[in-house]
């Protein structure tokens, strides 16, 4: 089973395990292995990249998924969190320590979520009451679109920790982050996304979701390729930069990847 890569002028340069100094018998082994281990059925594929380099792939399910956008879930919060580096370069975000009420206009409705702050909603401290859970959750709420208004939705709940104080994984957090963002460059989050990251990183094969308000989905809602999803990895791994071109600044990429909260 060949686990060479196919060039198909996506953006990534490609080579091979010897040049890149892999053990080319040992990468072998390990997709001969991938490739049997009945235990890891779900995986679709496996890529290895080196020195900013493809130098192997395979796909397990279908080889399509090559260039066919798939969820990617979770790793959604991670383009937010670059894409909340470009804002304030761009001074659409003037300060990670500003409250959400200096952008969100709903949040005079709900005045106890005025203490928010942008920095807490990156670090899920908003203290929120908001559940990921089953049906049971209010993330399964926004993935069948029940309620009319997502951002109200979520400043609706009740708080249930100050702000800034317990961290607690939720897509609420992510999602009026998206929601901050829409509000003041004036187009949804997904399109100005699209003209200051993801054409810079040469992403064609993309999706990402709206909610039905309109304001792009924070917590979730991209699918894309693993490729394509690599390229976000590279460009952190390259401190910002993606082929020599500055994308995101370093400065946020350092303060994005270091621990804010030990918890």
């Amino acid at each position: 089973m060949s686990h060479t890569p196919q060039q198909i002028n996506d953006g990534w340069e490609l080579s091979t395990p010897v040049k890149e100094n892999i053990d080319p018998v040992a990468l072998t082994e390990i997709y001969r292995d991938f490739h049997a281990d009945a235990d890891i059925w779900q995986v679709r594929s496996l890529l290895v990249f080196r020195n900013g380099k493809l130098i192997a792939e395979s796909y397990t399910k279908d080889d399509n998924d090559i260039t066919t956008p798939r969820a990617i879930w979770s790793c959604t919060k991670q383009v937010v969190g670059l894409l909340t580096g470009i804002a304030l370069e761009k001074q659409i975000i003037h300060s990670v320590n500003d409250s959400i009420s200096a952008y969100l206009t709903e949040t005079s409705l709900y005045p106890d979520k005025k203490n928010i702050r942008i920095e807490d909603l990156l670090t899920m401290r908003s203290g929120i009451s908001y559940s990921n859970d089953g049906l049971s959750g209010q993330s399964d709420d926004l993935l069948r679109q029940l309620p009319d208004k997502s951002t109200d939705f979520i400043l609706g709940r009740q708080l249930q920790d100050n702000p800034g104080v317990n961290a607690q994984y939720k897509d609420c957090d992510p999602q009026l982050v998206s929601a901050i963002i829409q509000a003041r460059c004036g187009k949804s989050t997904d399109k100005w996304a699209k003209e200051v990251l993801f054409d810079k990183l040469e992403i064609k094969n993309l999706k990402w979701n709206t909610y039905k308000d309109g304001v792009t989905l924070g917590g979730f809602g991209i699918l894309t390729t693993p490729r394509e999803l690599a390229k976000f990895g590279q460009c952190v791994l390259d401190s910002g930069d993606w082929k020599r071109e500055t994308i995101v600044s370093k400065v946020w990429i350092k303060q994005m990847s270091t621990v804010q909260s030990p918890d």
